[in-house]
């Protein structure tokens, strides 16, 4: 006996690349178990779940953040996280750098690579600048962040940050 065919749209993950679509595939269920009260009437497939891409292209993160400090001895820590959107895993999307930049006066004094991974439930990444020993105490630093993406997840920058240089 075969079940009855059917297939089933789920929701859309509503950035226009990913799509989710649960099917249900149509069943060769032998008449012995099509008898049976439990199977009679019913799909014997069960429902998969898959997450495709579409098109192909990358789609924006949900969020980019930049948290910096001031620390003693002219150096900045920074630190923040890349949010995924709906439909994409942390396993997929937590990949890529983020390239940290420090300016005084509109001039890049310090740059710095950090390497996005996944910690917990969140796709973090963190750095240390260090500052030029000419960048004189009390002067103020503009510190901002690029994620450069990866195959899932378009760039995007951070917010940018002021803080105060410390000796």
């Amino acid at each position: 006996m075969i079940a009855p065919s059917r297939t089933v749209l789920a929701i859309g993950a509503g950035f226009g690349a990913l799509t989710t679509a649960v099917a249900v595939a149509p069943a060769v269920v032998p008449a012995a178990a099509a008898s049976s009260p439990a199977t009679a009437g019913s799909a014997a497939a069960a429902p998969v779940a898959l997450t495709t891409r579409s098109s192909g292209a990358p789609v924006n993160p949900s969020a980019a953040t930049l948290a910096a400090q001031a620390k003693a001895g002219r150096t900045v820590a920074a630190s923040g996280r890349i949010g995924m959107p709906s439909g994409l895993a942390l396993s997929a999307g937590c990949s890529g750098r983020v390239t940290v930049t420090a300016r005084r006066a509109g001039a890049a004094i310090a740059k710095r690579t950090a390497t996005v991974s996944r910690s917990g439930s969140a796709c973090r990444w963190s750095t240390t600048l260090s500052l030029p020993a000419t960048t004189p105490a009390g002067s103020a630093v503009t510190v901002s962040g690029r994620y450069g993406g990866n195959s899932y997840l378009k760039a995007k920058s951070t917010p940018t940050r002021t803080v105060t240089v410390r000796a």
